[in-house]
This record gives structure tokens, C-alpha cells and sequence, in this order.
């Protein structure tokens, strides 16, 4: 039986689990955004490539290559 505290028991349940299941929900939205932004944090590859050749990770040929690959698909 519910013993004495009757409908307020039951109202209070609610105000202890829908708290937790919004956090819940905060936390699977928040983890989903971040797998989709990926580790470039949202720069596109053409953006990543040319960092890495301004700062001499690949050279202007690998460069070019690269580029033509990723325009062609």
C-alpha cells in the first residue's frame, strides 16, 4: 500500500524521475552533436588540407593531388 502519502507520493516520484530522465536526454543530445562535428571540429577537408600545407606537412604536390581527389567526389 502507498500508506500515508497517497497522490503526493506518487507526484513526488515524478519530480525525482523527470529530472533525471531530462538529464538523460541532455546527455545522449550532447554526445550525438559531438560524434557529428567529428575531431576537425567542424572545418570541412579542403579547410584541413590547406593548414597542413601552410604549415609544411605535406608538400604542394600531395597538396594538389588531394584536392583534385576530394573535388572529384
Amino acid at each position: 500500500m502507498m500508506g500515508n502519502w497517497g497522490l503526493f507520493g506518487m507526484s513526488m516520484m515524478w519530480l525525482v524521475w523527470l529530472p533525471l530522465i531530462a538529464l538523460f536526454v541532455w546527455f545522449v543530445i550532447r554526445i550525438t552533436r559531438n560524434n557529428e562535428n567529428g575531431q576537425n571540429n567542424g572545418r570541412n577537408a579542403i579547410e584541413v588540407l590547406k593548414e597542413k600545407f601552410a604549415e609544411g606537412e605535406i608538400s604542394k604536390e600531395e597538396f594538389e593531388e588531394r584536392i583534385r581527389i576530394l573535388r572529384k567526389s
